[in-house]
């Protein structure tokens, strides 16, 4: 955008001619009205010429003074056109008090000349979303929050909504900060066959089964994740742990208080509906040494692969007391070919019980297909997780993971610190 000094100069000529004529009219006035109330006042003070060289003075100085208050606008406008945004954005940008922000973080984009070109009221504590975004939802929100709080500096945040999916988005949050983000971005491009439904990737991002790269399952709540980073302790038992009836489980099977009265509540259901078969809890609770077992069982027989197959001990859902593996009591099938199963996937939510690792998500639950082990975690967040269509791990890792009470403060200083 140059700057037009002749426009600028005929601009202020325009006013102060403008000026010159009010104020030569007013002057008559007074004159007039003195002169009608003191005949020959004004006829006793000659006239003396004006200056010239004052009144050029005069408008060279108010000349300098417009420049002066008017330039900085004139190169804000420079700036912003040079960035992309038209003068209509331009304008309402002015309005709405975002000029020196947009101009001190270079933002740019369609999207947000769109917003300001149709004077879209848009959120200043996430104002370089839009850059991305023409608008915003709680979950874009909460996704860029906990971008932040992985330690993921503004600039690869950006680069992460405008380069991967949402699906893709929400396994890197159950991961550690990556320090090779451009190898999971290629990754995930390089897998293009994913989906909601359906992911994996070529290389693996985590160290499983590792207490030094791993994090200490929160175990204040029933909601607690454990997996092949989260971890529980050697001495941990369940609050409330109890051995279920042999109605509803084999013999020796024990649970938590309230999975256990959650499952037996859906059992009855089940049986109520006069179903020819019905299913029962044939694994629940285990302690760490009776993991131990069994993964080095599977350890002895598959090798490195037994880690798809059996967890570490510490890494097991089974320690919680909240997990549970089930049989059906028709013979000659598996589980997944049951009735049982498909009543299960559709109701098992209901009573707080969510399939924990599903087919096609083997890469991010780090587990097997395992159509019988199913997990409580309480009615309204098993609904949730069902409707999402997430694995647990993600769910947890956007919705439930504790966040920093100071995060708008995290917030800020990302955004400040580019």
């Amino acid at each position: 955008m140059k700057i037009n000094l002749n426009k600028i100069k005929k601009t202020i000529k325009i006013k102060f001619e403008t000026i010159g004529q009010s104020v030569s009219a007013k002057t008559a006035g007074i004159k007039q009205t003195i002169s009608d109330k003191t005949p020959g006042f004004l006829k006793t003070q000659p006239d003396k010429p004006i200056n010239p060289l004052l009144v050029y003075g005069i408008i060279g100085v108010t000349f300098l003074f417009l420049v002066v208050i008017t330039l900085p606008t004139i190169l804000q406008d420079r700036n912003l056109t040079n960035l992309g945004y038209s003068e209509t954005a331009i304008d309402n940008m002015r309005e709405q008090g975002m000029v020196s922000t947009i101009i001190d973080n270079q933002y740019y984009s369609e999207t947000m000349n769109s917003n300001f070109e149709n004077n879209v009221e848009m959120d200043t504590t996430y104002l370089p979303l839009y850059t991305v975004f023409s608008l915003l939802d709680d979950d874009t929100i909460l996704m860029y929050q906990r971008l932040v709080v992985k330690g993921y500096d503004q600039s690869s945040i950006l680069t992460i909504f405008d380069e991967l999916q949402d699906y893709e988005i929400t396994y890197l949050l159950t991961l550690n900060k990556l320090d090779n983000l451009e190898e999971y971005i290629n990754d995930c491009k390089s897998n293009s066959g994913n989906s909601y439904d359906s992911f994996s990737l070529t290389n693996t991002y985590y160290t499983a089964n590792d207490t030094e790269t791993g994090t200490a399952a929160d175990t204040s709540s029933v909601t607690m994740l454990v997996n092949n980073h989260n971890y529980l302790t050697e001495d941990y038992v369940p609050e409330g742990l109890g051995e279920v009836s042999v109605r509803y489980a084999s013999t020796g099977v024990y649970l938590a208080e309230e999975c256990a009265s959650a499952l037996e509540s859906m059992i009855q259901m089940y049986e109520s509906l006069g179903a020819e078969y019905g299913f029962y809890v044939s694994s629940g609770y285990r302690d760490w040494e009776s993991q131990q077992s069994i993964y080095d069982s599977y350890e002895a027989t598959y090798g490195d692969g037994a880690n798809a197959l059996a967890a570490k001990p510490g890494f097991s859902e089974h320690q919680t007391g909240l997990a549970v593996d089930f049989a059906t009591t028709e013979s000659g099938i598996t589980f997944a070919e049951s009735d049982e199963f498909t009543w299960l996937v559709a109701n098992a939510a209901s009573y707080g019980f969510i399939l924990r690792y599903p087919e096609g998500k083997e890469y991010i639950t780090g587990v097997s297909y395992e159509p019988w082990h199913f997990r409580y975690v309480g009615v309204e967040v098993a609904l949730a997780v069902t409707e999402s269509g997430m694995t647990y791990e993600e769910y947890y890792a956007l919705y439930l993971e504790a966040m920093p009470e100071n995060i708008d403060e995290l917030v800020a200083q990302n955004q400040a610190n580019g």
